[in-house]
């Protein structure tokens, strides 16, 4: 848990001292990481009982918020506000603006990269197993668009059907697996991890990478 903390917070640039503010509730993962590293690095934490779209602008003008952590609801829900309303706050202070979970239409992250900058907009894919990270700024999402990034903790493979690696640019099941040397922290209760062998795991998702290595997203498999 504490390197996972930290990795994010070396990622996001978090600052010392900064402000932090929780837009999800903190029994889901995303919040509670981003909370703790908010801690960790000195920050106050600023707490949304519920999330409404223009109380969280309000909220960032308010305690001059420098990072915050959002999904793509949430994401859509503040760009969908009347304009006025959106554009109403000053959000001047806001330096990382953080999405996880599910992939972001890009449309709206192009939407967001123009209206805040690409430096702000930050992305991070994984699991709340955390076997794998991978993280891409605004910057590098508009030279690979549609693209989760790179592995910054753990290792990803691409594979077919038969279960062989797929070559690059070859759709396939994403297989996953924790830094080597790394104490598995987690297990299943109710169900069991779809394992392939020396550390390698899948949560279902299904994807490609490029040359460059960077993994995109395409569906996943519930099956």
């Amino acid at each position: 848990m504490l390197s996972n903390v930290t990795i994010h917070a070396v990622y996001t640039r978090m600052p010392e001292n900064g402000v932090h503010l929780v837009t999800g509730p903190m029994h889901h993962n995303g919040p509670f990481i981003y909370a703790l590293a908010a801690l960790f690095t000195g920050s106050h934490v600023v707490v949304m009982p519920r999330f409404d779209a223009d109380e969280a602008l309000a909220l960032v003008e308010q305690h001059r918020v420098d990072w915050m952590y959002v999904v793509h609801t949430m994401m859509q829900r503040i760009w969908r506000l009347p304009e006025p309303f959106r554009l109403g706050h000053d959000l001047s202070s806001l330096m990382g603006v953080i999405h996880v979970a599910a992939p972001c239409p890009q449309w709206l992250k192009q939407a967001w990269i123009n209206w805040l900058g690409p430096s702000t907009i930050l992305e991070f894919y994984g699991g709340t197993e955390d076997q794998m990270t991978t993280f891409i700024d605004g910057t590098a999402w508009l030279a690979s668009r549609g693209s989760a990034g790179r592995p910054i903790s753990g290792e990803i493979q691409i594979r077919n059907a038969d279960g062989g690696r797929s070559a690059s640019g070859d759709i396939g099941s994403v297989w996953i697996r924790q830094p080597e040397g790394a104490r598995k922290s987690y297990s299943y209760i109710g169900a069991k991890a779809r394992t392939g062998g020396d550390g390698w795991e899948t949560l279902g998702d299904v994807g490609w990478m490029d040359a460059d290595g960077y993994l995109y997203l395409t569906d996943r498999d519930t099956t």
